[in-house]
């Protein structure tokens, strides 16, 4: 069996690292520069904070502002370099030897016991079909903090994190970050030329290899990307974790899509801060509402979309890899 996780921000989240861009953006703007650009770029962050709660597309309508390749570098280089530091010192912050990574493993090889009782038992029922055989598990995270590995260990592969039915193993294959690390190059950048606002920019091949993502990953050469295709293509159970489902990664959200077609069951995990003990009759219209932001995101027909519904399973503020109170 192939178990893939997709990690977003809500897994540093729950660390209580403060990562949320609008942490970042107060952090941004208390930085001076005498840059023009810049200048302007933080003003308008600062009077339009809720248009920027996905800075990579903001970013891209904020193309219109610019002019040059010049302008360009200016205000993307300075808001790379201040995000890197930004996250440096957040992740700093964490002390991760006061945490039970332990339950990690865990959460990897059985994420269905988070849910709620009737999708625990879908999805144990599901997964029996795979009793007899190795389950395999791969992350790819979104994240530029290394909060994972400080668990597993740096550049750990083919690590066994417990066992199934028979003591057969469960094994964490890798762990992979999408849009780079802080290490190395990190990606900011958007989906697709919809995403880019300034049509100018559209035909200068310079700006496009830093901020369209697959001209990012061709430029790198690191073939993480195809990698990642070649996981949700042969996934039958894919964990979407602390993700806002965003736009400006849509690519990642059409193959999973397609994936569903085949044998594969998708778990979404959000966290709702309107969903409490005494309302819990809300979890549906919360549910349908993830449902058809997800589906939103792919290229299927009505018809597929309609098929595949049952195979989108949603947990809404459970345990999932609560490691710290």
């Amino acid at each position: 069996m192939e178990i893939l996780f997709v990690i977003g921000n809500g897994f540093d989240l729950n660390l209580k690292m403060n990562t949320c861009y609008s942490d970042f953006y107060k952090y941004y703007d208390s930085i001076k520069s005498d840059k023009k650009k810049v200048l302007e770029l933080k003003k308008t962050i600062k009077e339009n904070t809720e248009n920027w709660s996905d800075m990579e597309l903001a970013f891209g309508k904020f193309t219109r502002n610019l002019e040059t390749i010049k302008e360009f570098e200016e205000v993307y280089e300075d808001i790379v370099e201040k995000l890197e530091k930004f996250l440096r010192e957040e992740e700093k912050k964490v002390d991760f030897k006061k945490i039970d990574g332990n339950k990690i493993y865990d959460y990897l090889g059985f994420p269905e016991q988070t849910l709620l009782p009737a999708s625990q038992s879908k999805l144990a029922t599901f997964k029996s079909k795979w009793n007899s055989q190795r389950w395999n598990v791969n992350i790819f995270t979104f994240n530029y903090t290394k909060s994972i590995e400080k668990f597993i260990g740096v550049n750990q592969k083919n690590l066994n994190i417990g066992t199934h039915h028979n003591s057969i193993p469960i094994v964490l294959k890798s762990v992979n970050h999408i849009h780079g690390d802080l290490d190395g190059t990190i990606i900011i950048g958007v989906n697709d030329l919809s995403q880019i606002e300034n049509e100018l920019f559209h035909k200068n091949e310079d700006i496009l290899d830093r901020i369209i993502k697959n001209n990012c990953y061709q430029v790198l050469e690191h073939k993480i990307d195809d990698l990642f295709k070649t996981k949700i293509a042969t996934a039958n159970m894919i964990c979407i974790f602390g993700s806002s489902l965003g736009e400006s990664d849509k690519m990642w959200w059409e193959l999973i899509g397609e994936q569903l077609k085949n044998d594969c069951e998708l778990i979404i995990f959000v966290h709702d801060n309107f969903i409490n003990d005494k309302n819990q009759t809300k979890l549906g219209a919360i549910k349908r509402k993830i449902t058809t932001k997800f589906l939103s995101r792919t290229k299927l027909s009505g018809d597929d979309k309609e098929k595949i519904k049952n195979k989108i399973n949603v947990g809404i503020n459970r345990d999932m890899f609560k490691m710290i109170e």
